[in-house]
Formats: C-alpha cells, structure tokens, sequence
C-alpha cells in the first residue's frame, strides 16, 4: 500500500514528460504565435494561463512539480480565495523581471524617467464612490454577501471591495498578457537579427572563396556548411534565446535588424513597467479579501485544500467538473460489466476444469477465444449495423445513455393510462446493452482459461483426493474444496481484467457516443487540452491503484492464511 503514492508519481511523471518532451513541449501551439495574437483574445489568456501554471521557460522537471503542487492538496505559500461560484482566485502571479538589461543597447537605448510611476498612475485604485456604475457594482456585491451569509455560507472580509478586485485582476491579466508577448515579439526580433548576422557571414565566406579562386557554385556550399554567425549559440532549440549567451556577445549595430531588437525591448521595458503597476493595484484588492479564503490553513506557510486541476482550454469548465460528470458513466460502465464477465466465465471454467479434454472443454474454450480474436472496434460496428439498425433488427439503441426525454420519465418501470413505461432505469440498462456486451465478450477467454487452470492445479492436491476417498461427492469437491483454493488466481486475473476494460471503454465510448472518461481524454487529446490530460492520467492511475488494494483485501477474505501484518 505504501507504494501506491510512489506508483502514482511515476505514472503522472512519465506521462509528463511525453508531453513536455513533445515538439514545443507544454503549450506549443501557443508558443507558436508568438506575438501574432492579441493581449486579449483567448490565445493569449491561455498562454498566461499555461504560464502560470506550468512555466514555459522552466525546465520539464520543474514543470511537472509545478503542476505537482497545483493538484496536491497540501499548499505553502499565501492562500488562495474562492469566489461564489466556487472557482479558485489564486494570488497574482510576480511579474518576470527583463529578459536582458538595458546597458546592453548602450546608448542606442533611451528609457523614459518615471516609466512606473506613469503606468501607476494610469492603472489607478478607483474608489467605491467614483462613479454611479461602480456604487450600483458595490451595493450589489454587498447584497450578495448579505444573502450569503443568510444563507449560512461565508464571506470575505471586505465584499465591498469585490467590483475592485474583479477590474483590477482584468487589468493586471491583460498586462501580463502583453508582457509576456512583448518579449514573445523580443524573441522574434533577436531570431532575425541572428539570421540576417548568419547570412552576412556566409556571403562573406562566399567572397573570399571566389577570390581565392574557387568555383561560384561551390564556394556556395562550402560557406553554407562553414560560415556561421557569432550569435549562433544565442538561439536554442525552438528558437528560443539564451539571453546569458546574449548579454556576453558585443552587438553589432550595423546590421539592419538592429533597430527592431531596440524598438522591440523599449516595448517591452514600457510593458513590464505596466504590467508592475497593475500587480500593485490587485495585489492590494487581493489583501483585502473581497471573497472568502479557501482551505484550512496554517498562516500562509503551509494550508490544506481542494486539489486544483486546472481548467479546461476547450470547454472553459473546470478539469474537476468535467472528470465529476464523466467518471462515474465510465464505472457504471465496468461495474455492470465486470460481474457478467465473472458469472459467465467463472462457472465456464470450472465446469470445463471438471470435464478436462472432453467436448465441454473443447467447445467452450474454442468459443472464447475466438471471441477474445474479434476487434472491439469491429464488434462494436457490427453491433450498431445489425442490432442498432431498424433496417435491421434494431433492438437496442446506437449511441448515449438515454432517450430523448429520459429526464421527465418517473424513475421505475410503471403502468399509467393502461400503457406500459419503462422508466428512467429501465431506459437506462436498455441503453447499456450493446456497449455492455462489447466490452464483457473479450474477458472471457482470459478468465475463463486462468479459472480451468487454476482448478486443475487444485485437482491433482493430496486433500482433494482425500475428500473423494471419504466419499465426498464431486459437487461438493468442485465448490467446497477446488474452487475456495483457486480463488487467488482468479482475484489477480481482475487486477489485469478492469485496468483493460477501462482501457477498452475509450474505444466503446467513442463507439456509442457515451460522454464517459474515454471521451474525454480522446476529445482532449485531439485539441491538445493539457490539462484534462493529465488530470485523466491521474484519475485512471488513482482508480487501477485502488483496484489493486481490493485484490489484496480480497486475497486476505478468500484465503485466511494471507496476512498483511
């Protein structure tokens, strides 16, 4: 049990890193545009999101316990707020320092005096008797404050200062935003700047080959593969910029792209400066504590809360919303599906293990296997084809959980008006039936193949031949005296059966449109929803690990002799 923690953590990590490790690594396509994209469209609130929760410059490492601490229910640090509709408002995010200093564009570089203090100014705290919009925003947050706490629930210490905080922390993301693409735009204006020092040097290196009499055409592959620019080294992988290399290099002012890096850094030297005076104005709404604090905390060293999964990019609801509705359609799923695989293949097993190489035997294991053969995919086909299909039989229906008007049906089957009603449930089960037989038909083999071997073991022991001396009938020997000594084998073949049929309920979801885990992730993964992600790797991982602390549990009911102490 004590390695259930450890387990889980590789899991989470490997699959981290596949994704970090991807080309562009966390948040690539938003990488990409750079700054091709507004401050305020949603590319650009994703990019800050991705930023603060992961930080796009750190190492993958540092990513991953980013995102670590983030769903850890222990948190250190200032605590969060939680607003009324129950979304966490975490503490504004420190503004990154310049990516190079100043002293490096020499005097070519003319920074206006009292940058902060003007963008302060313009990015000033507006009072709560400004404005007759902002004394309605203010008499309306204090009412809802008072109904909350006639409802019994919490407030925060000045609610009034909610239409405050809400303005401010807009203003503080939107500059942020334009920070962070800003020295988006520096990174492209050095990449050109390093691009056009690279192709001087090769028509350089082309000039003096010619004048050393080599062939036109050949001096032009041979300075291709040699000339090479002084900044070289300044541009990594993904075209990023190794601002250290950079600031040891002496620039060169001659080149044409010179003048852009300059106008790109005062750029950003005066959005940096914006982006300072907006953290000033929310970081004090935010110690007012306009919304109530979340979790259970300790000062703001270490505190307790709710783990935080992050947002959908996609969907815009939160992660744990999403897996809330999800996740119990994929177990009601296997949990009525896991029982029929037992009830059939189990006695199948037993009663071929009890009739060893005759016809039984040879018939039902055939049979199973050749269903163990059948793609799940072409089961699944032929099962909306020929049983879903009114050309057809169309018995059952093709896709979802319920009919059109399932919500208004009374919950159990009934008779009203002299007319038969299946009901909510009934509805339901009829529902689950195709998907249901397509995800039980491939366990079969397995279970039914690992019970028949682990009976015959138990055949062949000196205490059942002592039972069939006394005269013990083969009835009771099979149940009584093979089967409760075979049953270990058949608890571990469930650890191996329900991780696989969670697997298989992906592709039966998607089959059937059943909106489960497996229609998550697929639908997460086509739209590079990091987030959901990983919070369904978690969610998988967490349920297979509890599965595996019911087999041991089971292990120690089946057999008295197994103990954990």
């Amino acid at each position: 049990m004590l390695l259930m923690i450890p387990t889980l953590f590789g899991i989470t990590f490997m699959v981290f890193m596949l994704l970090a490790m991807a080309p562009g690594g966390i948040g690539a396509s938003l990488r990409a545009a750079g700054g091709n994209v507004d401050a305020d469209s949603k590319a650009s609130l994703q990019l800050l999101y991705i930023e603060d929760r992961y930080g796009l410059d750190d190492h993958a490492v540092v990513q991953y316990f980013r995102w670590l601490g983030r769903i850890s229910p222990v948190k250190f640090g200032d605590r969060a707020m939680r607003n009324y509709a129950g979304d966490l408002e975490e503490p504004p995010r420190s503004v990154k320092d310049l990516p190079i200093g100043p002293e490096w564009f020499g005097d070519a570089l003319v920074i206006p005096e009292g940058l902060f203090e003007k963008a302060v100014a313009g990015n000033a705290v507006v009072a709560n008797d400004a404005s007759a919009v902002r004394i309605a925003q203010v008499q309306m947050a204090e009412a809802q404050a008072q109904e909350r706490r006639d409802e019994g629930f919490s407030v925060g210490q000045a609610p009034d200062m909610i239409p405050e905080y809400k303005d401010a922390n807009k203003a503080y993301l939107r500059a942020r935003a334009q920070y962070l693409l800003a020295m988006r735009a520096l990174d492209s204006a050095i990449n050109e700047y390093v691009s056009e020092d690279s192709e001087r040097a090769i028509r350089t290196e082309i000039a003096r080959l010619e004048s050393e009499g080599v062939d036109p055409d050949v001096a032009v592959r041979m300075a291709a593969t040699s000339a090479t620019s002084s900044f070289a080294d300044v541009i990594q992988d993904g075209n990023d910029v190794d601002y250290v290399a950079l600031a040891g290099r002496t620039p060169d002012r001659t080149l044409t792209a010179w003048p852009t890096i300059v106008d790109a850094y005062q750029d950003t030297t005066e959005k940096q400066a914006q982006a300072l005076a907006a953290l000033t104005r929310v970081r004090s709404a935010f110690d007012s504590s306009p919304y109530p604090i979340s979790g259970i905390g300790f000062g703001n060293i270490v505190n307790l809360d709710w783990p935080n999964f992050g947002k959908s990019f996609t969907i815009g609801r939160p992660v744990i919303d999403l897996i809330a509705e999800a996740l119990p359609v994929t177990l009601l799923l296997n949990v009525v599906a896991i029982p029929f695989i037992y009830l059939i293949a189990v006695p199948f097993g037993m009663q071929a293990a009890a009739q060893q190489n005759k016809l039984f035997d040879k018939v039902s294991g055939t049979v199973f296997v050749m269903f163990w053969s059948i793609p799940v995919v072409w089961a699944g086909v032929l099962a909306i084809g020929f049983l879903a299909d009114n050309e057809y039989l169309g018995w059952f229906p093709a896709s979802g959980l319920h009919s059109n008007g399932s919500d208004d049906m009374l919950y159990m089957p009934n008779w009203r008006g002299g007319e038969f009603h299946a009901g909510y449930l009934l509805d339901l089960l009829w529902h689950l039936v195709l998907p249901v037989m397509c995800l039980v038909y491939g366990g079969f083999a397995v279970l039914a193949k690992q019970t028949r071997a682990a009976m015959l073991d138990n055949y062949t022991m000196d205490f059942v031949r002592t039972a069939r001396a006394k005269g013990v009938s083969d009835s009771e020997v099979k149940w009584y005296h093979v089967f409760r000594n075979s049953l270990l084998p058949i608890i571990t073949i469930f650890v191996l059966v329900f991780p696989a049929m969670l697997a298989g309920s992906v592709v039966i979801e998607r089959i059937f449109s059943i909106p489960g885990m497996g229609s998550l992730i697929i639908q997460a993964i086509f739209n590079l929803d990091k987030d959901v992600i990983l919070a369904n790797v978690f969610m998988i991982a967490v349920v297979n690990l509890v599965a595996l602390l019911l087999a041991d549990i089971l292990y120690a009911v089946a057999d008295p002799r197994v103990s954990y102490d």
